[in-house]
């Protein structure tokens, strides 16, 4: 039998108050069976929330109770409410928190699996989760992160819930404040993580988490490196939990494929969670015109005609005192088109009196040596539009200037962020639009990410969505990215001949063998692939035994990987 979506063109039908109670009836039913783990279902609760909000709020309590978000303490108005409001007691009671169902999932088999690799999509609550973890642990934890920028953001968010005079929180292997600390919280890199085998004799690690951990699937020397820091941890803390966390991932599992770890229920388990908490809308935008138009994720559903909007969501953000994050091209910030592409909106942010806020602006002008009175030789642009709520955001700044911004970010004072791909990963900026001036097909997980930073979960008892606007041309490649899965590699990688075979052999192509000759870059992580080898290498100068891939490795015998994200 046949739905009512079926039928096709939803957003119209829903605007114009067309099938109502037929549409709602259904959305809440599949919700109930199901959990919100459809992105098509959330789309379409967010259109009544924008459409028809009066008619919405006989619902909405029924929809967050059912949807899990105990954390927003909806009223209970029907049975179906009830039955949900117990199971959160008993969850609460259970775990000691207003944890969500797939929240509470997560830390059950946490604690009872040694092993766990599971993938939740942005902004489901996982740092929640892991900050309550790492807090209650007795022992040693050790967080891997891909940048720098996430090990800042774990710090301040670790140091104001754990009491650092009795526990030890660092970003780098060090053995301090032995007399008082009873424990450690260790936030690295995988460049820093080698470290940890060096002090494996006074370490006890009770927890090591791999966070954005699809690191591992990188066709680069990190994402080397990164499998032979897991491959070694595994040997030498084997008494260790092990957990790996990736969003927008359709086969968690292959973490443990890859790196021998055997999935047997009592010890070992994976998940792709595809619950969320937020819904989106999606728009398209006419710079020619300047006029926005409505469109559906999925066509053959929600319409396959664009409806032009009646009003323009960056501007009715920034009235209600949201944040807007707009994607863009490097070049596009250096050479100011920004201001001039998006000056209505810049020109709609007043200036801060925030004390909190004027404080870090300050910490900045003195950490880059801005003046705001001379304006012949000091002046910063940057500083002047940071004043009023809009933030520069590019992976040229230097490390301390963009933490300092994203904390600026994180505590609500940013309007407007124009950002480059450094935001792609993993950095906990949630904004009520996104807008893609820029759309890069190719980088599907990326987009992905960016995308999920569209829609705030707040704590207030009613629905959240967020909204995304792209430039017309990029709608059908969108559709295409947003539906399709991503995978992780599951066979594991040989060690030497994947290192050669994808990064040594195309720099031999491209500079001749002579170039690796006594060249410092490479070392370490051949040193480390070589001790992770399941067959003895000779590293010694000139030409030494060959690779299964046919490569000599004396060659390379001085190596050293330099950067450290």
């Amino acid at each position: 039998m046949s739905n009512v979506l079926e039928k096709g063109n939803i957003i119209a039908k829903i605007r114009i108050g067309e099938d109502l109670d037929q549409i709602i009836n259904y959305v809440k039913d599949e919700i109930y069976k199901n959990g919100p783990d459809n992105a098509i279902i959330l789309e379409i609760i967010s259109y009544f929330k924008l459409f028809q909000p009066k008619y919405f709020e006989k619902f909405e309590q029924d929809i967050i109770e059912i949807m899990g978000l105990f954390f927003k303490h909806p009223k209970i108005e029907s049975l179906v409410g009830s039955v949900f409001e117990m199971y959160h007691q008993h969850l609460k009671d259970e775990l000691g928190d207003d944890y969500t169902p797939m929240q509470a999932d997560i830390l059950k088999k946490i604690k009872n699996l040694q092993y766990f690799s599971f993938s939740a999509p942005t902004s489901t609550g996982k740092s929640f989760v892991f900050r309550n973890l790492i807090s209650s642990c007795s022992n040693d934890v050790v967080v891997i992160v891909p940048s720098r920028a996430l090990i800042n953001e774990y710090f301040d968010r670790l140091s104001n819930i754990v009491d650092n005079k009795k526990v030890n929180i660092l970003t780098f292997v060090d053995r301090i404040n032995t007399k008082h600390a009873h424990r450690n919280i260790f936030i690295l890199t995988p460049e820093r993580a080698r470290e940890l085998f060096k002090n494996k004799e006074w370490l006890k690690i009770d927890l090591i988490l791999f966070d954005e951990a699809q690191l591992s699937d990188e066709q680069s020397v990190r994402g080397l490196y990164f499998d032979s820091i897991v491959r070694r941890a595994l040997k030498y803390f084997s008494d260790a939990k092990f957990v790996f966390a990736h969003p927008f991932v359709e086969n968690p599992e292959a973490q443990m494929q890859k790196n021998g770890i055997e999935i047997i229920n009592t010890t070992s388990a994976y998940n792709n969670y595809e619950l969320k908490n937020v819904g989106q809308i999606f728009y398209t935008h006419d710079t020619t015109t300047q006029k926005f138009y409505h469109f559906g994720s999925d066509p053959s559903i929600l319409g396959t005609r664009k409806l032009e909007a009646t009003f323009d969501p960056i501007e009715t953000v920034l009235k209600k005192g949201g944040s807007v994050l707009i994607y863009v091209p490097k070049a596009h910030i250096y050479n100011k088109q920004i201001y001039n592409q998006f000056q209505k909106y810049i020109s709609m942010c007043r200036q801060i009196e925030s004390s909190v806020a004027l404080k870090i602006i300050s910490e900045l002008k003195d950490y880059i040596g801005a003046s705001t009175t001379d304006k012949s030789f000091y002046n910063s642009d940057m500083l002047e539009k940071l004043g009023c709520g809009i933030v520069i955001h590019h992976g040229s700044m230097p490390l301390t200037a963009r933490l300092l911004l994203e904390r600026f970010t994180q505590q609500g004072f940013c309007r407007i962020c124009f950002a480059t791909s450094t935001l792609e990963q993993g950095i906990n900026m949630p904004f009520d639009v996104v807008y893609l001036d820029r759309f890069e097909e190719s980088k599907t997980l990326s987009v992905k990410n960016l995308i999920g930073r569209a829609g705030r979960s707040t704590s207030k008892p009613e629905f959240d969505y967020g909204s995304v606007i792209l430039r017309p041309n990029a709608m059908s490649r969108f559709r295409k990215v947003y539906r399709k899965k991503n995978t992780l590699s599951g066979c594991r990688k040989s060690g030497l001949r994947h290192f050669f075979e994808v990064f040594i052999a195309p720099l031999r192509l491209r500079r001749g063998q002579g170039a690796m000759q006594g060249n410092p870059c490479y070392a370490r992580l051949f040193a480390d692939l070589t001790r992770m080898s399941p067959n003895p290498i000779k590293a010694s100068g000139g030409c030494g035994p060959r690779t299964p891939g046919g490569f000599s490795t004396g060659c390379f015998s001085k190596v050293s990987l330099r950067h450290d994200r």
